[in-house]
């Protein structure tokens, strides 16, 4: 009786400690993302970008990424700054890219990302901050689902 009376308040006692455990992970790994939501996340070069979740699909994430660049893991005081660069010729089809030159260097933002869920947890973003998203921001959302709908499989991460 004892002994079964020990087990049963151990069993609750494991209950408890993994129910009361940190879940606030800011991780984006395993995380269902909102839109509206912010993430910072390391790009190819090894600096930090920020990302905001624009809509969600049952298989596709769709983001924005920033021009800015980050030598440390950025925070909500950035939002206000977030930005992107200037349109290039370059890229003028699905995937509209916007560069700019920081630090010598050209780094780019999109205005709309489709990615997998795959490349969503291969980005390892972190989130920050929840927000909203305005109507402009889903402009490029709009012509991307009136359009060809292409999706990158390519297991990548922005860079320079």
């Amino acid at each position: 009786m004892a002994k079964t009376a020990f087990w049963s308040l151990f069993l609750g006692f494991c209950m408890v400690i993994v129910g009361c455990s940190d879940s606030s992970s800011t991780s984006g790994e395993g995380k269902d993302p909102q839109p509206g939501e912010y993430y910072w996340f390391k790009s190819a070069d090894g600096d930090y970008k920020v990302l905001k979740v624009l809509a969600v699909d049952s298989d596709v994430t769709h983001i924005c990424y920033y021009t800015n660049v980050f030598k440390d893991e950025p925070g909500e005081d950035v939002i206000p700054s977030l930005y992107f660069g200037r349109l290039t010729s370059d890229f003028q089809g699905s995937f509209p890219a916007l560069y700019d030159i920081v630090n010598g260097k050209r780094w780019h933002g999109r205005k709309h990302y489709p990615v997998t869920r795959h490349n969503w947890d291969y980005w390892e973003p972190q989130f920050f901050h929840s927000g909203s998203v305005y109507p402009t921001e889903l402009e490029s959302y709009e012509k991307w689902k009136e359009g060809t709908q292409e999706i990158s499989p390519v297991e990548s991460l922005p860079g320079n």
